[in-house]
């Protein structure tokens, strides 16, 4: 028992730091949304290893406990790089650069940082960007999976009117 007791302490240390190492990680993509599963199966496995710490998981066959070291395990070891590959390939400041130098747009100072992305039902999370050019307010859509953006009215009537 008290070697199960040690992977379990070994899985919560894991388990915490992927979880510190993720949120740290997405803090530039501002896709806290899309990622929430991963947190919430990583604070399952910390909890649940918590109750095999303290020898309060009540499982009737000892066989069940074994099969939950080996799935967190397997979880641990898997989910960076299941989590590295849903990240987008641009960060919000990437994109911004893009938009801002591709289209002379000097970047709107009223843009709230809890505007700067958009979940499109059924579909992924845009960057929006906003600001001037050419003494006009303009808004951008930009798809941070492959770099293409363009004006907010043009990326909706192209969503809707099709």
């Amino acid at each position: 028992m008290e070697e199960k007791r040690k992977l379990f302490i070994l899985i919560i240390v894991i388990a915490v730091v992927e979880l510190v190492l993720f949120v740290l990680l997405v803090f530039p993509y501002k896709y806290f949304s899309d990622m929430i599963s991963y947190y919430g199966a990583l604070l399952g496995i910390i909890v649940g290893s918590c109750f095999g710490v303290a020898g309060k998981l009540n499982l009737k066959i000892e066989e069940s406990e074994n099969v939950m070291l080996i799935m967190s395990f397997i979880f641990l070891l898997s989910a960076p790089y299941l989590y590295w590959v849903e990240l987008p390939d641009y960060t919000f400041l990437e994109a911004e650069e893009i938009v801002t130098t591709e289209e002379n747009l000097k970047p709107a100072s009223f843009q709230q940082e809890e505007d700067d992305t958009v979940n499109i039902r059924g579909e992924d999370t845009y960057y929006i960007i906003a600001g001037k050019a050419e003494e006009e307010y303009r808004t951008y859509i930009f798809d941070p999976d492959n770099g293409d953006y363009q004006l907010e009215d043009d990326f909706f009537e192209q969503r809707y009117n099709n």
